[in-house]
């Protein structure tokens, strides 16, 4: 394979320079490459070589060149082919964007009006191809890629190169299909030599039932099956399965699907007019009166939804039914999306002590398949809650958005230390009708046994699923951690402390066991990148801050930092060492290298939901809010019972404007976890943001009673935003608020001093003296970082409040000369400017805070003229005629 590509690169060099392989197909291996003569980004794509052999390449060329006159704004154009060195190859503009197969992977069905515009895209593409005498042959979600609100198709006239360059025959001496099952129209199937235009008309019909209901018109699982369906079986209606298109749009998909050609629409031009005639503003508003608040998967209940997998980084046009291989690839032949798989917890069938044996060996088996780029593999966060759970196998797929469940035992028969025998039973169950679609039993000696079982396990699931291990994944999946069987008992002992939950005696134990694994082995890169993963979770906890663990956190974070490098020294391509490495990065804000270690762990390990929740943080914080949502959206797919996911996507959406259904996503989180009050809060606020006072009062009542005013007052205190909210509500909140004491808070903490100077708003010698102890805390905090711009921040607040302006002036003034304030106002995020805002008002600064305010009115949900009007952090500002044009603002 290296020496092809070598071989490859030097006989393109005169034109192309290949940068990297994109994907690969049933026909060709596309390449990134630079095209010299034009300096642009092209994509190569190579004709496998046997399939080469066979076309010869005189007749491939001529015919393919007939295609290359297409230009038509809605059909991607060929720039070149040709032959060279015994390859034949042909070269496409390179584009950013996905592929309507990526879209459809992560929605699983289109908005009404989305599926419309993209139709019609394509429809427009076929009329003008077919008016010049080019048939595509090979229609398909694959081949038409979506650039921002735009269709194009591409690939026209390959189909038809390699059928002239063969004579005609389908090559089945070379192993290949032309054409593909799924969208293949009835006479193409029967090798019909009177194939002609009406064939994408089929094709497209296809493509339009799959768009609108998110599955094929026929359900077979081969494709012989799926030819003979085909031409023999009548689908169901599109209406039967999504009642709210259109009645002309079902209508007009099912008679592109028509056996015979005569009773299609006979021109694609007819299809274009129709769907033109659809595009108007008013076409299907009843229809589609449902809001948007959560996409259609498998809805049985708020806590049963789960969003299609998708895709959100750049996909190249890759064509012939391959989807890059850095997200999910379709199951090999099958036409179908990625299957989305859970790992149930393994009952445990030893000793009681032993549980965390048998969890341990549910996580390995989920590590593992999580590697594969051919399946979506649900995180053990959300399959966890399902331990011992007496729910059919249908309730539970439809919860966790599963197509298949593995379900099994372990026992472990003790022998001595590291020996003894493992028994392991797995059952791989397909969930919309409880079959079993595999079951084995294993049983080896531990000592010689215990991975060989996982990485079979995981390759006969693989097997079962028609999901094909690439060389890297294959490897990965027969990896062996460490040969020292002791410290690999203390690695599961650590994953099942970890698993508690997050809380300091859990993180601590986990940390102790992982550490006496790294002793018994310091090879061990796994447990060293567990290491660095507990050090940023008591990070993000804060425990340094708030127990006395004898250690700083920025000491924690060189520790961290260091495990990871271990890890990454031992095994340079551990996923999980990157993903410490990201979360280090993360941490002391070097946007650019987290962003390379995130990229690294989603191309090998593209099931990992946190990984995606990283990225979509990052994509945020660079204002790239679309593909930040579509990143959250991947997380929560992955990981469906999370509460924390569908906060971070609620407040994603919040912040591109789209309140009903971020209030939809709180609702599904307020659902899983009734008594946590964060998520009354974040609803309420969404209720103010639009101005609904009275109803957001109504939601922080309902948190009162499901948490605790004590509860809800102290998570409210730990987040900017939610602090503002206080501020609006304090005359209801204002008492209790003030009889809230330091010990509910933990040591020394800034969030009491902070809610203590909102609680004594009306009494501002009290609120003075908070305000004097919180600049008293970020002093203390500098002098041990003194480059952390928040503790300056919080110490100019501090400052301000307290009435000693001068120094508060100093402070914002050092803080505007360091990252990431010196920044462009463009690269900082919107509660940063509020934040600033604020401190700027209270330190008499009105022209700075002005400016913040302005730029951060770009996120409404973080502020807009209701929260202008009703927070009272503004008052002084409030007769200024720049301030009053403020608040005019929709």
């Amino acid at each position: 394979m290296a020496d092809s590509v070598a071989r490859l690169t030097v006989a393109l060099a005169d034109r192309y320079d290949l940068d990297r392989e994109l994907g690969r197909g049933g026909m060709a291996t596309v390449y990134l490459a630079s095209d010299h003569r034009h300096h642009r980004q092209v994509a190569v794509k190579v004709v496998h070589p046997e399939l080469a052999a066979a076309l010869g390449p005189g007749r491939f060329l001529g015919e393919i060149e007939i295609a290359a006159r297409l230009n038509h704004p809605h059909i991607l154009p060929l720039l070149d082919s040709g032959s060279a060195d015994g390859f034949l190859y042909y070269v496409m503009p390179y584009i950013e964007g996905e592929s309507l197969r990526t879209r459809l992977i992560r929605e699983r069905e289109l908005p009404i009006a989305d599926a419309i515009r993209i139709l019609r895209d394509v429809a427009d593409a076929l009329a003008d191809a077919h008016a010049h005498g080019v048939v595509h042959r090979d229609i398909k979600p694959d081949n038409v890629l979506l650039r921002g609100k735009h269709a194009v198709v591409t690939d026209f006239g390959v189909a038809k190169a390699v059928t002239a360059a063969t004579g005609g025959h389908a090559l089945t001496t070379v192993g290949m299909a032309l054409g593909t099952p799924a969208y293949m129209p009835p006479e193409q199937a029967a090798a019909d030599p009177q194939t002609d235009h009406r064939a994408d008309i089929y094709a497209f019909g296809v493509m339009a039932y799959e768009a609108l209901t998110g599955r094929l018109p026929f359900g077979a699982s081969t494709p012989q099956g799926m030819l003979a369906a085909h031409v023999t079986q009548t689908p169901e209606p599109v209406t039967q399965h999504r009642p709210a298109v259109p009645a002309p749009l079902a209508e007009l998909v099912m008679r592109c699907l028509a056996k015979k050609p005569a009773d299609r629409w006979q021109h694609a031009d007819e299809i274009l007019h129709q769907l033109e005639a659809m595009s108007t503003p008013g076409f299907g508003t009843t229809a589609n009166a449902l809001p948007p608040t959560v996409p259609r998967r498998r809805r049985l209940s708020r806590s049963g939804i789960g969003l299609a997998v998708g895709g959100v980084l750049v996909l190249a046009v890759l064509g012939y039914g391959a989807l890059s291989g850095r997200w999910f690839r379709r199951a090999a032949g099958s036409g179908a999306k990625a299957p989305i798989l859970a790992v149930l917890p393994f009952d445990n069938l030893g000793a009681a002590e032993d549980g965390y044996f048998a969890d341990g060996m549910t996580d390995e088996l989920t590590s593992r398949l999580a590697r594969l780029s051919g399946l979506a593999v649900i995180a053990q966060a959300s399959a966890t809650q399902y331990k011992g759970t007496k729910k059919l196998t249908q309730e539970v797929g439809h919860e966790l958005g599963a197509d298949y469940l593995i379900q099994g035992s372990v026992r472990w028969e003790k022998g001595a230390p590291g020996a003894g025998r493992v028994r392991i039973t797995p059952h791989l169950i397909r969930t919309r009708d409880g079959i079993d679609v595999w079951a084995e039993s294993y049983e080896e000696p531990y000592d010689t046994g215990i991975f060989q079982i996982q990485s079979e396990i995981a390759e006969r699931v693989a097997g079962a699923l028609s999901v094909t291990l690439l060389a890297g994944e294959r490897q990965a999946v027969e990896a062996v951690p460490t040969r020292n069987l002791e410290a690999y008992d203390y690695f599961l002992r650590g994953r099942a402390s970890t698993g508690l939950g997050q809380n300091w005696e859990g993180q601590r134990v986990a940390l102790e066991m992982y550490s006496k694994a790294t002793l018994l082995d310091p090879g061990f890169a796994l447990a060293h990148a567990w290491i660095a993963n507990n050090h940023l979770t008591m990070i993000g906890a804060g425990y340094d801050l708030s127990l006395p663990t004898g250690v700083t956190a920025a000491q924690r974070l060189e520790l961290a930092r260091a495990a990871a490098n271990r890890a990454l020294a031992i095994e340079p391509d551990l996923p999980e060492g990157h993903a410490a490495l990201a979360g280090y990065y993360g941490s002391v804000r070097d946007t650019a290298r987290q962003r390379a270690e995130l990229d690294w762990v989603l191309r090998t390990q593209p099931s990992d939901a946190e990984a995606f929740s990283r990225r979509g943080s990052a994509l945020l914080g660079r204002n790239r809010v679309r593909e930040g949502i579509e990143a959250f959206e991947r997380a929560h797919t992955l990981d469906p019972r999370s509460p924390q996911r569908l906060d971070q996507l609620a407040w994603a959406l919040a912040n591109a404007g789209q309140y009903q259904r971020a209030e939809a996503y709180w609702d599904l989180a307020i659902d899983l976890t009734p008594d946590h009050p964060g998520f009354y809060l974040a609803k309420a606020w969404l209720h103010v943001v639009q101005g609904q006072l009275d109803s957001a009062r109504g939601v922080v009542q309902e948190g009162v009673r499901r948490s605790g005013a004590t509860n809800l007052l102290v998570v409210a205190s730990k987040s900017s935003g939610l602090i503002r909210l206080l501020r609006i509500l304090r005359q209801e909140y204002g008492p209790a608020m003030r009889s809230l004491h330091q010990d509910v808070y933990g040591a020394d903490s800034a969030d009491y001093f902070w809610m203590k100077t909102i609680a004594h708003w009306s009494a501002p010698i009290l609120a003075r003296a908070y305000y004097d102890s919180l600049a008293r805390w970020a002093r203390l905090r500098l002098d041990r970082d003194r480059d952390n711009p928040d503790y300056r921040l919080v110490l100019a607040r501090g400052l301000a409040g307290s009435g000693r302006r001068a120094g508060a002036v100093a402070e914002i003034t050092m803080m505007f000369n360091a990252p990431p304030y010196n920044q462009p106002l463009k690269f900082l995020g919107a509660g940063d400017r509020i934040a600033a805002a604020e401190t700027c008002v209270l330190a008499g600064l009105p022209d700075r805070a002005l400016d913040l305010i302005e730029i951060a009115m770009t996120v409404p949900a973080e502020l807009n003229r209701f929260l202008l009007q009703l927070d009272p952090i503004w008052d002084p500002l409030r007769k200024l005629p720049r301030f009053q044009k403020l608040l005019e603002r929709k």
